[in-house]
This record gives structure tokens, C-alpha cells and sequence, in this order.
């Protein structure tokens, strides 16, 4: 899963910067996910952060969008993860592509129910 594998990688985090009237700065870069997740079939195109703030309503759809898809379980991932992921499509000059996904969080029902339905499944998942 790579927002597992995302989550392993040590990344700087910075601090949500405002104008002195508290508004997010008109010039600001948006960042921008759009997910595809092949189990459930759903599509996400999300702006998650302008400038170094995070929209709690971009970060709650990508928690959502990653939930358990058997459970609906959800994960507060740390929106560091989310900044990774936009760098590596920026780093690879693909901004506007869609990345599947096709296991986002899972709960340990989840996990204990593919390791008795399936070979490979890792005992902490």
C-alpha cells in the first residue's frame, strides 16, 4: 500500500502561513489530489491545501475517500503523507494525473479477514 510506505519516509512539516488579516494569500499554490480507488469505483479530485494551509474539508474527503472500504471505517492520515504524494507527481511532471488506489486504510477485521481469505496479507497491515 503506498500510503504505508509513504507514512515510513521522514519529511519536514510546515506551519499554515496567513496574511495579517488571517485570509490565505490569493497567489498561494493549490495542492491537488485525484485519486481513483479501484474497489469501490469512486473518483476524488480534491484541493486539500492552498499555500501552507490545510483545508479541513479537502483533508476529511481524502480520510474518507481512503476509509475501509469494507468497514467505512476512517484514518486521520497525516497530511503529510497527501504533500508527499503531490510532490512525487510534481517531481514526476504529472500534476494533473489520477493515482489508484487500491487499499487505503484497513481496520484489523479487514486485515484478519484477507489473511484467512488469502495468501500474502501481512499481520500488521
Amino acid at each position: 500500500m503506498i500510503i504505508s510506505f509513504v507514512a515510513a519516509l521522514a519529511f519536514s512539516f510546515f506551519p499554515a502561513a496567513r496574511a495579517a488579516d488571517g485570509a490565505i494569500a490569493a497567489n498561494s499554490k493549490a495542492y491537488r489530489l485525484r485519486l481513483y480507488h479501484l474497489h469501490t469505483g469512486e473518483h476524488l479530485d480534491v484541493v486539500y491545501r492552498v499555500g501552507y494551509q490545510y483545508l479541513p474539508e479537502g483533508v476529511a474527503a481524502l480520510d474518507h475517500f481512503l476509509r475501509d472500504h469494507r468497514t467505512g471505517d476512517e484514518k486521520d492520515y497525516d497530511v503529510r503523507e497527501f504533500d508527499l504524494l503531490h510532490d512525487l507527481l510534481a517531481k514526476l511532471g504529472h500534476l494533473d494525473s489520477e493515482i489508484d488506489i487500491v487499499c487505503g486504510y484497513r481496520t484489523p477485521w479487514s486485515n484478519n479477514y484477507l489473511r484467512e481469505h488469502s495468501n500474502g496479507v501481512a499481520l500488521q497491515s
